[in-house]
C-alpha cells in the first residue's frame, strides 16, 4: 500500500504562515495534481511531502508509515524535478543506474532495472547515448527513468513539461499518463497549467494562498465548482463571470443581468435577499445564439477560428466581457450583435462570499 495521508500540516517561515492546515487523503495509484497561481503553496506541499522541508505542524503518513521526521531517502519516494539534472559526461544508461550504484547494488541487479526502465520509457536505442545528443522529451524521460529503478512507493514530480515546448508537452502528457497506467504507482504532480490537471489526474487539489480551495475528480471542478476562484481557474476558455441582482428567491434564485434581462437559476437561495449582487457564472461553450426575446445583447469584438471550434469575443451593456464556443464550422456572426442565450440549469451562481450556491436538486436530496 502506497496511499498518503496529510493531517493539517502546516507550513510557516518565521512569522509568515505559507500553508494553513492541509489535510488530504491521496489513494494507492491515485495519480493526483496539485494545481493553482504561482505563490500559492503547491511545490512548498510536494517539498514536504518529499522530506527537503520541515513540517511546521501536523502528520505525513506514507504507506500507513509515519514519515513526518524522516529523512528523504527513507521515505519511499522518488523526486522528478522542472530541470532534468541530468550528468551530462554520462551515458543515459549510467544517469538511470546512478541512484542504484550510490546503493551498491549488484551489477546483474542495476542492469536489468535499467533495461527495464529504459523500455517502458522508449529509450533502449539511446542507452549509450549522452544527454547532449537527446530532445527535451527524452532527457525529461531520463530523469523519469532514473527515478522509475528506484522502485518508490510513491513518484512526485515538480513542473516537469514546463520546460517542454507546446507540443512536446502535450506528447508527453500521454506519455505520463501512460506510464501511471503501466506502473499503477501513487503519483504527485505540481503544475500551473490547468490542462495538464484536466488531463491527466484521477483528482485535483487546486490551492490558493495556502488552502485547499477545492479536491475533486477534473469534472467534478469543472461542472460543479465549490468557489469562484476555482470556476475561474479551471477550464479554457474561462468561465464567464456576468455580474447581478437578485430579484427573487422563490423556487431558486432569479438574478438580472445587464440590460435588464431576468434569468431563475434552480439553486439554493439560503444567505440570499432581493437586491443582493451577485454573479452568474456561464460556460462558454454553455452558451448559443439565441432571439432578442430570451437573450443578452453582445456587441461582436473577434472571432477566433480554432479549427474544430470557433470563440466569439463579446461585450454586454455594462462592458461585462463574454466569450461564447461555437462549433467551428458554424456560421458566426464577424461583427455587429448577437443574443446569446444559455440553459439556466447549466448556469453557476456565486454569492457575495465568492462560494458556489449548490443546485436545489442536490439540496433537495440531503433532507
Amino acid at each position: 500500500m502506497s496511499g498518503l495521508t496529510l493531517d493539517a500540516i502546516c507550513k510557516s517561515y518565521g512569522s509568515a504562515k505559507v500553508l494553513h492546515d492541509i489535510s488530504l487523503s491521496i489513494e494507492d495509484g491515485e495519480f493526483v495534481v496539485f494545481v493553482g497561481p504561482s505563490g500559492c503553496g503547491k511545490s512548498t506541499l510536494l517539498k514536504l511531502i518529499a522530506g527537503l522541508e520541515d513540517v511546521t505542524s501536523g502528520r505525513l503518513e506514507i504507506g500507513g508509515r509515519d514519515v513526518t521526521g524522516l529523512e528523504p531517502v527513507d521515505r519511499g519516494i522518488a523526486m522528478v524535478f522542472q530541470s532534468y539534472a541530468l550528468y551530462p559526461h554520462l551515458t543515459v544508461f549510467d544517469n538511470i543506474a546512478f541512484p542504484l550504484r550510490l546503493q551498491k547494488r549488484p551489477k546483474d541487479e542495476i542492469k536489468r532495472a535499467v533495461e527495464k526502465a529504459a523500455e517502458t520509457l522508449d529509450l533502449t536505442a539511446r542507452l549509450t547515448y549522452k544527454p547532449g545528443a537527446l530532445s527535451g522529451g527524452q532527457r525529461q524521460r531520463v530523469a523519469i527513468g532514473r527515478a522509475i529503478v528506484r522502485n518508490p512507493q510513491v513518484f512526485l514530480f515538480d513542473e516537469p513539461l514546463s520546460n517542454l515546448d507546446a507540443a512536446l508537452r502535450g506528447q508527453m502528457r500521454v506519455e505520463l499518463s501512460e506510464l501511471h497506467q503501466t506502473l499503477k504507482t501513487t503519483m504527485i504532480y505540481v503544475t500551473h497549467d490547468q490542462v495538464e490537471a484536466m488531463t491527466m489526474a484521477d483528482r485535483i487539489v487546486v490551492l490558493r494562498d495556502g488552502v485547499v480551495e477545492q479536491f475533486g475528480t477534473p469534472m467534478q471542478l469543472y461542472r460543479r465548482p465549490r468557489t469562484r476562484f476555482v470556476a475561474g481557474f479551471i477550464g479554457q476558455p474561462g468561465m464567464n463571470f456576468l455580474p447581478a441582482r437578485v430579484v427573487g428567491t422563490e423556487g431558486g434564485v432569479t438574478a438580472e443581468i445587464a440590460g435588464g434581462t431576468r434569468i431563475s437559476i434552480p439553486v439554493a437561495a439560503e444567505g440570499l435577499a432581493s437586491g443582493d449582487t451577485v454573479e452568474l457564472g456561464v460556460r462558454p461553450e454553455f452558451l448559443s445564439l439565441a432571439g432578442p426575446e430570451r437573450g443578452m445583447e453582445a456587441h461582436v469584438r473577434l472571432i477566433e477560428r480554432l479549427g474544430g471550434v470557433s470563440l466569439l469575443h463579446g461585450t454586454l451593456a455594462d462592458r461585462t466581457r463574454i466569450i461564447a464556443s461555437f462549433d467551428g464550422l458554424d456560421e458566426v456572426p464577424e461583427s455587429g450583435s448577437v443574443h446569446l442565450g444559455f440553459d439556466p440549469a447549466q448556469a453557476q451562481l456565486f454569492g457575495p462570499d465568492g462560494l458556489a450556491k449548490p443546485p436545489l436538486a442536490a439540496v433537495g436530496a440531503r433532507q
